[in-house]
């Protein structure tokens, strides 16, 4: 018991570090392209040049993806995970009401058997 609650505690700290390190890699992701994007814009005085060149289409593209998409992501990603714990926390708590009444109607019989 004691190995299995500490394969569980290492499990649970290398998840959250791996959570910890995507997110500092998305926000130093969206920071480098933003201010990629700042700085670029400063260059140009028509955002119709801005837009010739690929790099700076490919940018706001990123930009996009990393400030809208992944966010909206993992927010959808979230809720049908915390969906699916709601459900199974529900299923173990109907068959441990089960359980419970069982044992209710076992110890019941054992009563009328011994009177």
């Amino acid at each position: 018991m004691k190995k299995l609650f500490k394969f569980l505690m290492m499990l649970l700290l290398i998840s959250a570090a791996i959570s910890l390190g995507l997110f500092v890699l998305w926000l130093l992701a969206s920071g480098f392209v933003v201010s990629y994007l700042f700085k670029a814009k400063e260059k140009y005085d028509n955002m119709s040049d801005f837009f010739k060149e690929a790099k700076n289409i490919i940018a706001v593209i990123l930009s996009v993806v990393l400030l809208i998409v992944v966010p909206i992501t993992f927010k959808k990603a979230s809720d049908e995970y915390d969906e699916k714990l709601r459900q199974q926390q529900k299923q173990e708590a109907i068959l441990e009401e089960q359980k419970l009444k069982e044992q209710e109607e076992k110890k019941k019989r054992m009563k009328e058997l011994v009177y």
